[in-house]
């Protein structure tokens, strides 16, 4: 899917794609997720029982009240992320993304996010492979990647 995702609001998860089939597949190529909210968690994108690929895409402005003020990966699922931004989201922990699955970063960029506790660009809870740049990310504990 190429397109631009923004000012969703969800009162749950997912501001703007909530992929949650069992075993659901998004791929995201060329588009920006601007000024997204979650009431809980992905201010811009969750993942739950599914997989999701995004490629040169934007994620930015995106607010989540919990976890993943960008991206929340759920345990057991897989998101990765090639080329692409992940700038200017916040959440409570995990402000670029929170991560319960498997994440891989190749050759993107998370910066200038920030969380109210831990996590500032990323928030670790599962595997994370990063082949990217991690970095200028703000909170009190994990500024860049917690753990």
């Amino acid at each position: 899917m190429s397109r631009n995702f923004t000012t969703g609001t969800s009162g749950g998860a997912g501001g703007a794609l909530f992929n949650g089939g069992l075993g659901g597949r998004v791929t995201i190529v060329g588009s920006t997720f601007a000024s997204n909210v979650a009431a809980w968690e992905g201010g811009a994108i969750y993942t739950l029982s599914g997989t999701t690929t995004i490629a040169n895409s934007t994620i930015a402005k995106n607010t989540a009240t919990d976890k993943g003020g960008g991206i929340y990966n759920g345990a057991g699922d897989s998101l990765t992320v090639n080329g692409s931004t992940i700038i200017g989201n916040r959440a409570d922990t995990g402000g670029g993304v929170s991560n319960r699955g498997t994440f891989v970063l190749n050759s993107g960029t998370i910066t200038k996010n920030s969380a109210v506790t831990y996590g500032g660009g990323v928030d670790n809870g599962g595997s994370f492979t990063d082949n990217g740049t991690v970095t200028a990310n703000k909170a009190p504990s994990g500024a860049d990647v917690n753990p």
